[in-house]
């Protein structure tokens, strides 16, 4: 392959199942753990091969002191700035693999350099036996924090009538509309109910990055009444919903289901969309249409069953003290694959 790079050898890889703590039910991404000496080009060639959403590559930081370790996120056509489910994927594999965050840092931060900057990713313990936190690389939800919107507002009639034909809905079907941009070009469009969300039937129309999102029975008083809805919509409850009341701590309040394309790709439905939960849970959150914490789930469409975890606070976490809400989404990690790669 003209230009690969000539520093062939075994490089530690695993592949980690990202929202899910089941391997197979969630969305995978590739990690190779040490992309030193490889040019893009190899990089892109290997995620072309491997043919996952994203393939990455973890690298020395720029700046020790300020990150971690470095990501480079390739899909099988282009490289991309950030991503949400390969970023909790490979801080996983980072910290499986033996990484140990930078000297001075607090117990539950990981910083990742990637193209659009620091992301930092927290940690969330498990107690130990003797009932102390326990950090441990196996153990504990990872947390990315959400990224602020490039675009951000209401959706022009126009724009949401093309949105709905690519999905045969009516416009009237959608509830709330808005744009949620904090990359990919998402649009969010919140439906009546989980059930709406499942009978999409996407007729394959290029109609770019658009999520719909459907309230199960707990949540839908809030949305309804914050839609203006209230007494005006049925609910209809799904017909996995009663099986779901006998989950702990991982019922669903709301059904994701996201469709997405990169450039000279074709459409998909995305398993689990850490991006686009990012600006749902934000958009939500912000309008008091959800509680500051909750799960969504996505993937049943796909034969997945992911779980995203949102929490919220008012004080600034963020990098250059930004203010405001900072929204954190969290998932577990499952690593069906460990191994090694030539490259």
């Amino acid at each position: 392959m003209s230009g690969q790079s000539t520093d062939v050898r075994s490089r530690p890889y695993m592949v980690v199942d990202v929202f899910t703590a089941r391997a197979t039910l969630g969305n995978p991404v590739a990690v190779v753990l040490d992309g030193s000496g490889l040019d893009v080009e190899t990089m892109q060639q290997y995620a072309r091969w491997t043919n996952l959403s994203e393939t990455t590559f973890i690298l020395p930081p720029t700046d020790p002191a300020s990150a971690d370790y470095k990501l480079k996120i390739f899909t099988p056509q282009r490289q991309l700035p950030f991503a949400g489910h390969p970023t909790l994927g490979s801080c996983r594999a980072w910290l499986a693999s033996g990484g140990v965050p930078r000297a001075g840092s607090a117990p539950d931060e990981v910083i990742q350099e990637c193209d659009v900057g620091l992301v930092k990713i927290k940690r969330s313990p498990v107690k130990s036996s003797s009932g102390t936190d326990d950090y441990s690389a196996e153990s504990g939800r990872l947390s990315f924090l959400a990224p602020p919107f490039i675009r951000e507002g209401p959706m022009s009639s126009e724009e949401l009538a093309f949105k709905c034909s690519g999905l045969d809905i009516n416009p009237s079907d959608v509830l709330l509309a808005r744009w949620i941009d904090n990359g990919p070009g998402w649009c969010g469009l919140i439906l009546k109910d989980a059930k709406a969300v499942l009978n999409i039937n996407f007729n394959g129309k290029p109609i770019a990055n658009v999520g719909v999102i459907g309230p199960y029975k707990e949540a839908a008083d809030t949305v309804y009444a914050k839609a203006g809805k209230a007494g005006k919509v049925v609910y209809e409850e799904a017909p996995h919903e009663a099986a779901m009341s006998s989950e702990v701590g991982t019922k669903p309040s709301f059904e994701m289901r996201v469709w997405a394309s990169h450039p000279g790709e074709q459409w998909f439905e995305d398993p689990t969309t850490g991006s686009f939960n990012a600006g749902a849970a934000q958009w939500l959150i912000s309008e008091g249409l959800a509680e500051s914490s909750y799960v969504a789930a996505q993937g049943r469409k796909r034969r997945r069953d992911g779980r995203v975890y949102i929490s919220s606070n008012a004080s600034s976490s963020r990098l250059g003290g930004s203010a405001g809400i900072d929204v954190w989404v969290g998932g577990d990690q499952a690593i069906p694959v460990k191994g090694t790669v030539l490259l």
